[in-house]
């Protein structure tokens, strides 16, 4: 049996190959079959003599600065057959932090002694 699936993790813009991000591979039912696949120096994970069928590939861990990519990914895959996977991931957004100032305007009264009179 020569079927597999590899998976490929990628900075979406330059292409460069994302080492330790952690998947998850699903049989057709979405039970867990692998998990804590992690992706090499290569960006790459081989998963080697699987059954032919549907199965879903989910990432469940991404490195530092990337968002995760959060749905599911149907793979098909048949008797002898390779399948690659490229997930492109992008960089985070840094949040853009708005400060403001609230000016408070402080009023007193002057209060004079009482005097008695």
């Amino acid at each position: 049996n020569e079927t597999k699936i590899i998976i490929e993790k990628q900075d979406k813009e330059t292409k460069q190959k994302l080492q330790g991000v952690e998947f998850q591979l699903l049989d057709e039912n979405k039970n867990v079959l692998y998990t804590n696949l992690q992706t090499g120096s290569d960006g790459r994970i081989k998963i080697e003599n699987i059954i032919p069928g549907t199965y879903y590939i989910k990432e469940t861990r991404t490195v530092s600065g990337y968002e995760i990519y959060e749905d599911l990914i149907e793979v098909n895959v048949n008797l002898n057959e390779e399948i690659t996977v490229v997930v492109n991931n992008q960089k985070e957004e840094k949040p853009e932090i708005e400060k403001t100032v609230d000016k408070k305007e402080i009023s007193y009264q002057k209060i004079l002694p009482v005097t008695g009179m």
